[in-house]
């Protein structure tokens, strides 16, 4: 086969589309792998009343509201190391614990219901 034989047997369409697929393929692999690295390994400690870790993480504006009207001041927004927690509210208990005070004032500080008053701990 002479160069020129083998020049013609790669068109331009064949060239575009195989390196499309191909960009294609990398990044929807690409998703694949990095979607579930952007979830924390580690849990967090929610203020009371919050829902379950996902329906919470869906639930939650991230306003920051329960962390201003926490009297002890141990409420933390996550940050970037939380993936898609980032910005949702935490307690450090070796910081500071929650003392559960008069009311919740947390729990009636949340606009959507991440943190609700009808849950029980059993």
């Amino acid at each position: 086969m002479t160069e020129k034989q083998y020049k013609k047997s790669i068109s331009r369409r064949t060239f575009l589309k195989t390196s499309t697929l191909i960009v294609t393929g990398s990044a929807i692999a690409y998703g694949a792998v990095s979607v579930p690295l952007l979830r924390s390994d580690r849990l967090l400690l929610r203020p009371p009343g919050a829902l379950d870790e996902d329906v919470f993480l869906a639930s939650c504006i991230k306003c920051g509201q329960c962390l201003q009207v926490c009297p002890p001041q141990v409420v933390k927004l996550a940050g970037i190391s939380q993936g898609f927690g980032i910005g949702t509210p935490y307690i450090v208990p070796r910081q500071g614990g929650c003392i559960l005070c008069s009311g919740l004032p947390c729990v009636l500080a949340c606009l959507t219901g991440a943190l609700d008053h009808n849950l029980s701990l059993g």
